[in-house]
């Protein structure tokens, strides 16, 4: 069914930190007629925290992922104050690129925003807000914006500090507890409109949400939870409304999960931190990174692979780029967690669907 080309994970390029350049992570990709562009979370000065400075930076390969280049930083500038983040690269209905990334203005607030290019990543248009109906800290993560069959755009949001109170985080203003939304487009992103919240059991924390339209059009809602699990929710109307939260067989620290569909096979791909066994799932350990898939939905999940196993880091973050029937690209951060710096650095990996297969 598929080559044998690659029978495992290669390590195509890794994004190590620099001097005044503290962090690369939460970049995402896009194919162009001239190559692979890839778009991710350059931080710089001298912090590596999540309140850090940081900037957008791409690099573009023309051999499927094998050599990368740097394009001009003038390309990306987006003329906006505050932090830029957590990229999501999306392909829009009428052809043209969407980016997403969030706009962090300070610790109390964070809007994602919306870059659309009509010359296939050569420039960007002026940034407009994707969030209009109140202020506040969203989080949306990196490679999260998806399209439904209908051509609706899905944008899935942890609106931190709902209830504007706040306590001390990373040495700052912020508050772990978040309400989840997914905001939606029916319009290629020129107008954003919110759903329902999803309804948690009371003292369950959730965060970074994620969405995968199942078959016969329904929707499915993840978000990492400190239940050492991840929790799940299901949409019947494109994501207007869902059914109240609950825990899924996912098993994981609070960290976030991927989920995609491979476009061959039509079965679920997920990318998540599987430590069950490890007996590290309520002590943030992010560490293996595995990945399997689902013939069933979701129901049950199969052929768990290892991608990396080295406690001693944090393995996060995940983008997946299918690049043909046989190659997938993968990106993640793979920092040193007993140093402080677990998003310091970020993977580009190639692995086969045959591996996953095997």
């Amino acid at each position: 069914m598929f080559s044998s080309i690659y029978n495992g994970p290669r390590v195509l390029k890794e994004l190590k930190p620099a001097f005044n350049n503290p962090r690369n992570s939460e970049g995402d990709f896009i194919k162009l007629r001239r190559g692979i562009l890839y778009i991710y979370s350059y931080f710089i000065g001298d912090s590596s925290s999540d309140f850090g400075v940081s900037r957008l930076k791409g690099i573009i390969s023309q051999d499927n992922g094998e050599n990368w280049s740097d394009i001009p930083d003038s390309i990306l500038s987006c003329n906006l104050t505050g932090s830029l983040m957590s990229v999501s690269l999306l392909r829009l209905n009428n052809g043209d690129i969407a980016l997403f990334y969030l706009n962090k203005k300070d610790n109390i607030s964070c809007i994602p925003y919306l870059s659309i290019s009509t010359d296939d990543g050569d420039s960007w248009e002026k940034p407009k807000p994707c969030i209009e109906d109140r202020i506040g800290y969203f989080v949306l993560n990196n490679n999260r914006v998806i399209k439904l069959s209908s051509g609706r755009m899905i944008m899935p949001v942890a609106l931190h500090n709902p209830d504007n109170t706040t306590v001390s985080y990373y040495d700052k203003i912020f508050n772990d507890i978040s309400e989840i939304y997914c905001y939606y487009s029916d319009n290629d992103g020129r107008s954003w409109t919110c759903g329902k919240k999803v309804t948690v059991p009371e003292g369950v924390l959730v965060q970074e949400p994620g969405v995968i339209e199942l078959k016969g059009k329904e929707l499915m809602i993840y978000m990492r939870t400190d239940e050492g699990c991840q929790y799940q929710a299901f949409s019947k109307d494109s994501g207007v409304s869902w059914t109240i939260a609950e825990p899924s067989i996912i098993k994981s620290p609070l960290s976030s999960a991927s989920i995609t569909r491979i476009p061959q096979t039509k079965d679920l791909l997920m990318v998540w931190n599987n430590n069950e066994d490890k007996g590290q799932m309520y002590d943030g350990n992010r560490s293996p990174l595995c990945l399997a898939i689902s013939k069933n939905e979701g129901k049950s999940w199969q052929n768990v692979k290892t991608l990396e196993e080295n406690l001693d880091k944090w393995f996060c973050y995940t983008a997946i780029c299918f690049l043909n029937d046989n190659e997938i690209l993968l990106s993640y951060c793979a920092g040193g967690k007993g140093l402080g710096t677990g998003m310091s650095t970020t993977k580009i990996v190639k692995i086969g669907t045959n591996w996953i297969y095997k």
